[in-house]
Parts: structure tokens; C-alpha cells; sequence
């Protein structure tokens, strides 16, 4: 199997975060908006999918400039 190099780290992090957090946000967001209605499934992906062209931009824009301040607020442990 082909691995991906780690330098790709941050960006797959993203994305996979952009995706997650969008599946589960959409669901909840849907549920609450319309109820466990028939047509429940194809609103959650339409707004799932909706979300995703926001989300994952916005994940790999901001995760760096949180990392960084993590960063600045947390020590190591020695």
C-alpha cells in the first residue's frame, strides 16, 4: 500500500476533521430543523454536502493559526 508522506499531515487532519465534524453537525442540525421525516436522508446530505464546501476550506484555514496558538499556551511536561 502507498503511504502518503507526513508532510500532508495538517491538511488530511483538516480535511478529515472538515468531514467528520460536517457528517455529524448536518445530522443534528437536520434532525432538529425537520424531525425524523421521510425525506430525512436526502436533506441531511444536501445540507452535509452543503457544509462540506464551507467546512473543510475553513478547517485548513484556521487549524494552522490555532495550532499556533496552542502552542504558545501550552509548555511540555519535563
Amino acid at each position: 500500500m502507498t503511504r502518503i508522506s507526513s508532510k500532508y499531515t495538517p491538511y488530511l487532519f483538516a480535511v478529515g476533521m472538515g468531514l467528520a465534524m460536517g457528517l455529524v453537525m448536518s445530522a443534528v442540525m437536520t434532525l432538529l430543523t425537520l424531525g425524523f421525516t421521510p425525506d430525512f436522508f436526502a436533506a441531511w446530505i444536501k445540507a452535509f454536502l452543503g457544509g462540506i464546501t464551507i467546512g473543510i476550506p475553513t478547517a485548513l484555514l484556521v487549524s494552522p493559526v490555532i495550532s499556533r496558538v496552542i502552542n504558545r499556551l501550552t509548555v511540555d511536561p519535563k
